[in-house]
């Protein structure tokens, strides 16, 4: 069976922004799923819908990472506190 010619064309537009197929492919099923299979709103702008919600994954990704490490950070002080050292990991 032949690849859908869309579905061609929008990861051509992604590789020519330096996007990997591998970010492309679940971000454009989420895409389609919610544009009820509306090409339209996908292809306009050369995929401007498409590259925004990828760069926004990523940024979402980053972001995600950020807080948990923060929150692993507070939580490992918390716990040298609680136990009442006065040596916090990573100070002298």
């Amino acid at each position: 069976m032949a690849p859908n010619p869309r579905v061609v064309a929008a990861f051509t537009a992604m590789a020519n922004l330096g996007i990997h197929e591998s970010k492309v492919k679940p971000v454009l099923k989420k895409l389609l799923k919610l544009y009820d299979k509306n090409w339209a709103l996908i292809e306009e702008e050369s995929y401007r819908a498409l590259a925004d919600a990828i760069f926004e994954e990523e940024e979402n990704k980053v972001y995600f990472g950020t807080v948990c490490l923060s929150i692993i950070h507070i939580l490992v002080y918390l716990i040298y506190y609680l136990q009442g050292s006065d040596q916090f990991p990573g100070t002298v």
